[in-house]
C-alpha cells in the first residue's frame, strides 16, 4: 500500500506540471475516444489523475518509473526525469547551498526553533536551485 501511495504521488507530479509534458507521435500516444483521458482533465483529483494514469501502465512501465533516472513513457506523454536528490540536511547534488549538519546532530540540539529555520532555509535553497533547472531535479527526500 506505501508503494501504491508513493507512485501515485509522484506521477501526480507529471499530472501537475503540464508544461513538462512531451507529446509523442499521435499513433503512439493512448486514446481515450472524443474527451481527453482522465489522466490529462486537470479539473480532476491529482489522486483521481494518477489512479486513472497508473491504470494505463504496463507492469514494466511501472517499474522503470522506480528509478532515479526514469524514462519517458511517450505513448502516455510522460517525460523523462531524473528525480534523485536529497535534503537531509542540506540539498544535494543540486547546485549550491548551505550544508547542515547531520540529523542526528541538529535533534541534539533539541531547539525546535532551530530545527524550523534550517527546515525553511532547505526549502528555500531547493525552490531556488529548482528553479534554475525545473526540469530536470525537482524532488527532494530524506534518506534513511
Amino acid at each position: 500500500m506505501r508503494f501504491r501511495s508513493s507512485l501515485i504521488a509522484f506521477l501526480s507530479f507529471f499530472l501537475l506540471a503540464p508544461a513538462m509534458a512531451q507529446q509523442g507521435p499521435a499513433d503512439e500516444q493512448v486514446s481515450c475516444g472524443a474527451a481527453p483521458c482522465p489522466y490529462l482533465n486537470p479539473t480532476l483529483t491529482p489522486e483521481a489523475r494518477a489512479r486513472d494514469l497508473v491504470s494505463r501502465m504496463t507492469l514494466e512501465e511501472k517499474v522503470s518509473q522506480m528509478m532515479d533516472v526514469a524514462p519517458s513513457i511517450p505513448r502516455l506523454g510522460i517525460p523523462s526525469y531524473n528525480w534523485w536528490n536529497e535534503a537531509l540536511h542540506g540539498v544535494a547534488r543540486n547546485g549550491f547551498a548551505t550544508s547542515f549538519p547531520e540529523s542526528i546532530g541538529l535533534a541534539a540540539t533539541w531547539d525546535t526553533k532551530l530545527m524550523r529555520q534550517v527546515g525553511t532555509t532547505i526549502a528555500t535553497e531547493g525552490r531556488a536551485n529548482t528553479m534554475k533547472q525545473f526540469a530536470t531535479e525537482t524532488t527532494a527526500g530524506s534518506p534513511g
